[in-house]
């Protein structure tokens, strides 16, 4: 099962967010306050992908399918992409100025994952582990909503005129 693997933080109280599996057998993102308390359920918690390809991919394909399939509308792109004055961050490890062929390739394995069935491919944040991982061959209109759909909604993006 994928447990634990998707994380994020609430900012102003450090709240973790992990995925549970409940005695019905159901996934529900929580929040855990502490170790001590019990989580409880947040509807509105959304989360991004950022240096979690790597993680998510060593879970079996038809579970991250059917997890990305649940939760599609609470789930955003993100790369974990950072610029610096003097260089960059892929994901994690060196700063740097990469190539476009490094580009190139950092990304397409982000989309390699969502997109295809492919099997048995490096990950995108290999200071993570030296492991592989399989596609999980997400439909266009889940894409759609990882993509583009649920940031444009959370960020209320209309309101600035972008479409």
């Amino acid at each position: 099962k994928i447990i634990n693997t998707i994380q994020g933080s609430i900012i102003d109280n450090q709240i973790k967010i992990v995925l549970v599996i409940n005695k019905e057998n159901t996934e529900v993102l929580r929040p855990c306050p502490s170790d001590s308390l019990p989580p409880y359920e947040m509807p509105n918690i959304v989360v991004d992908l950022s240096a979690r390809f790597g993680e998510l991919g060593r879970h079996p394909a038809a579970d991250g399918f059917r997890f990305f399939e649940k939760h599609q509308e609470r789930i955003m792109f993100g790369t974990d992409r950072m610029f610096w004055k003097d260089g960059e961050v892929q994901g994690a490890g060196p700063s740097k100025i990469f190539t476009k062929e490094e580009d190139n390739k950092f990304y397409q394995s982000h989309w390699r994952y969502l997109q295809t069935t492919d099997k048995q491919f490096d990950h995108p944040t290999p200071i993570q582990g030296n492991w592989k991982i399989n596609g999980i061959g997400l439909p266009e209109e889940i894409l759609k909503k990882i993509y583009w759909d649920n940031a444009y909604k959370l960020y209320n993006l209309k309101q600035f005129g972008v479409r």
